[in-house]
């Protein structure tokens, strides 16, 4: 699932569904996963429960983990102009 939102400080970019049997993270035992994509990635975890720490995964990627109320949230900063075509 792809939500766009022009000018929003967060928008959804996908919703993982945790398969039986299939690890997302160490603490994904029992919970889909929501994505955002978001502007600035140190505001957006900000005080909140960082279970995963920011990295990147691969050039103009940077992605980090919270957990809020027991959910799994991942948020990605993408800097388009050094990402990978299709990121």
């Amino acid at each position: 699932m792809f939500l766009k939102a022009p000018n929003a400080v967060a928008q959804i970019l996908c919703l993982v569904f945790k398969e039986e049997d299939v690890e997302l993270y160490p603490r994904s035992d029992s919970h889909s996963i929501l994505i955002f994509e978001v502007n600035d990635l140190k505001e957006a975890i900000k005080e909140k429960n960082v279970i995963i720490q920011p990295n990147s995964p691969s050039p103009g990627v940077i992605v980090a983990f919270i957990e809020d109320n027991g959910v799994p949230i991942e948020f990605l900063q993408i800097d388009r102009t050094i990402a990978e075509d299709g990121i």
